[in-house]
């Protein structure tokens, strides 16, 4: 299904977004870290079958502008705001994957009167005390923290590796079996590749925006903290069992620390579970979307529900 890009002003940068649907209140999917809205492109139309549905390209990201300044959460979420604010969309279902679940948690956090129903779906959220990080993930955030180190390593490692090189190494961290990603995912995953290769604008936001989840992960851990518990939109979390890039635990300690949040695992699906298992992952947010429309709002969360 050929789905259309489309340009919006947030404000005085334009944000690019594609649609499929119709229906209130739209379904709105924030992408993650380095992505575009190519992750959501095979979940679009299923949502949009029931539900008008919405991608965004986050600020700084894709084919949306990238304004000057500190990507940090706060400035995600208000330029998401603000392009509700542009399509005239007052009030939505908000799900975001990864970077973008911590956007949609801040913007939900900010101005709940416009979040009729949160879906944070493997969010980037901090480990639980105890638990083991991914080493090389964060080593790799650490380096590329540090001024300036991490603007010269990012233009020789886009030099360096090719775009096949890094789809291939994108997908071995973000899924847990390739053979399931759609062959027009994996061809877009690699002109958006080929792209960040050779436009150095495309640099800048990747790492204000890596910086300040670092931060946040550690330092500012107390902020995610604040914010998780201030949340007064119903919420679910989406967890794939084999992410390896924000494991399990890390939903299993947090959905008991927003409050009425539930947690349903998607049983062999890794860190973006909407490529990998499109119809299971769909039906879960649209079945979520129904219960909102009903007023049926569980108050019970932290117990996990698991689907094979």
């Amino acid at each position: 299904m050929t789905l259309e890009s489309r340009f919006a002003a947030a404000g005085r940068v334009k944000l690019r977004y594609i649609e499929s649907g119709t229906g209130d209140p739209p379904i709105v999917l924030l992408h993650g870290l380095g992505s575009t809205v190519t992750k959501w492109r095979d979940a679009l139309p299923i949502i949009g079958s029931r539900r008008r549905a919405i991608a965004i390209d986050l600020p700084g990201f894709g084919r949306s502008d990238a304004p000057r300044g500190h990507y940090t959460f706060g400035f995600l979420a208000g330029g998401i705001k603000a392009f509700l604010d542009s399509i005239g969309v007052e009030r939505c279902v908000l799900v975001g994957n990864s970077l973008g679940g911590i956007t949609a948690m801040w913007l939900a956090a900010t101005w709940p009167e416009r979040v009729a129903g949160l879906v944070l779906v493997d969010p980037a959220l901090p480990l639980p005390p105890g638990a083991r990080p991914d080493v090389k993930t964060i080593a790799r955030m650490a380096v590329a923290s540090l001024p300036g180190v991490g603007e010269a390593l990012y233009a020789g490692f886009m030099k360096l590796r090719s775009a096949d090189w890094q789809v291939a190494d994108g997908l071995r961290r973000n899924v847990a079996d390739a053979t399931r990603v759609s062959a027009e995912t994996l061809r877009l995953m690699h002109e958006e590749a080929e792209q960040r290769r050779h436009d150095p604008g495309l640099r800048a936001p990747v790492l204000s925006a890596q910086r300040n989840l670092l931060w946040m992960l550690s330092a500012r851990r107390a902020d995610v903290e604040r914010v998780a518990a201030s949340l007064r939109v119903p919420t679910l979390l989406v967890w794939g069992s084999e992410d390896v890039l924000v494991p399990l635990a890390v939903g299993e300690h947090w959905v008991g620390r927003i409050p009425g949040a539930e947690l349903v695992v998607l049983e062999g699906a890794g860190h973006n579970p909407q490529i990998e298992i499109p119809d299971r992952f769909s039906e879960i947010v649209l079945t979520f979307a129904e219960r909102l429309d009903a007023g049926v709002v569980s108050a019970s969360g932290g117990t996990p529900v698991s689907l094979g």
